[in-house]
């Protein structure tokens, strides 16, 4: 997926604000933090959609990302400490989920994002709200 969605870019904040607090579990966070597989996964493709779907900056789809997490999730996790989360796991994860056949178990994860993901988009787009 990379394709870059005006319509997304101009209510980004937002959107991803909203699609992560109905996407995103309770305990989501957590199992991050506790380097669950599956959790990570979902990190790193979030943080792939964003990108591609905005065409930001790395720095600016780090901020979307913990902005999106940080009511929900984040109450005592400081950008710069999210920002060292995530670049491990996008270094960790990311390499890997591009390899064919090397982890499928994480390239379920990440299809699985982002399958749910464009559900998530049709549905917004279908309600007028992108």
């Amino acid at each position: 997926m990379s394709d870059f969605i005006p319509a997304i870019y101009e209510k980004r904040h937002k959107y991803f604000l909203n699609f992560a607090n109905k996407f995103f579990g309770e305990n989501f966070w957590n199992k991050v933090l506790e380097d669950d597989e599956f959790s990570c996964a979902w990190l790193c493709a979030f943080y792939t959609i964003v990108k591609s779907r905005c065409n930001t900056s790395n720095e600016e789809t780090s901020e979307i990302i913990y902005n999106s997490l940080k009511k929900k999730f984040l109450k005592k996790e400081s950008y710069d400490n999210f920002c060292q989360i995530l670049k491990k796991h996008n270094l960790k994860l990311g390499f890997k989920s591009n390899i064919p056949f090397l982890n499928s178990k994480l390239k379920t994860a990440f299809d699985a994002f982002e399958n749910l993901y464009l559900r998530y988009e049709i549905k917004m787009a279908e309600r007028g709200k992108i």
